[in-house]
């Protein structure tokens, strides 16, 4: 999801590439190569991007994708990208990859939580034995 800063930006932008350089520009930010930090107004910065700060950007997209696949359970993550529970931790904490919002919308998606302006309320799946 792109923020509104990032959006106006894009908006703005001339696209002298035309179609060819909005797809380029899209593929990279689906990558993660290109994130609202980098755009800005003389150009889409894509090609200022480090090598570690590009993988780092697409390593925090696969541990996110397979956390959102496990509903947030970081041990069933770590066994289906085939690392060690220590190792998963240490990179989540090293990219910032927010668990507990990951859990957090899982719930939500599907149907155990409701947010209100009181704050978030959950239910027990199952009920208590």
């Amino acid at each position: 999801m792109l923020d509104e800063q990032t959006t106006s930006v894009l908006l703005a932008y001339a696209w002298p590439g035309n179609v060819r350089e909005l797809r380029n520009a899209a593929d990279r930010f689906v990558l993660g190569v290109l994130d609202g930090k980098t755009i800005n107004k003389s150009g889409l910065g894509g090609a200022d991007v480090s090598l570690p700060r590009q993988l780092e950007n697409i390593e925090r997209l696969i541990i996110e994708d397979a956390l959102r696949r496990k509903q947030g359970d970081v041990q069933a993550t770590a066994a289906l990208l085939g690392l060690p529970k220590q190792t998963l931790y240490d990179k989540i904490k090293r990219l910032g990859v927010n668990v507990d919002g990951i859990k957090e919308g899982s719930s939500l998606r599907r149907g155990l939580c409701s947010s209100t302006d009181a704050g978030m309320t959950c239910r027990r799946r199952y009920p208590p034995s």
